[in-house]
């Protein structure tokens, strides 16, 4: 089988390891996924076998919404980073 896509739901650290598994087996599909991936530790886990890769969320850090703003600032300031 040659797919075009494949669909991988799942959180960003087993992504990063399905991933890169595939490509190592020479699977050069576009991986679509949800908004388990959304995380910065993905990238240093896939290294470059997820790039080109999909995943839709619900959330952003550039909603202007402001109670969305709201939550960002108050969870910055007890946690110190940017909610993912």
């Amino acid at each position: 089988k040659n797919p075009e896509a494949i669909f991988l739901p799942g959180y960003y650290t087993e992504v990063g390891l399905i991933t890169g598994q595939a490509r190592q087996l020479g699977i050069k599909a576009v991986f679509l996924g949800g908004d388990g991936w959304e995380n910065n530790s993905l990238s240093e886990i896939a290294k470059d076998s997820a790039n080109g890769s999909y995943f839709s969320n619900h959330y952003s850090t550039d909603s202007t919404d402001p109670r969305t703003q709201d939550f960002i600032q108050k969870y910055k300031a007890k946690f110190g980073e940017v909610p993912d």
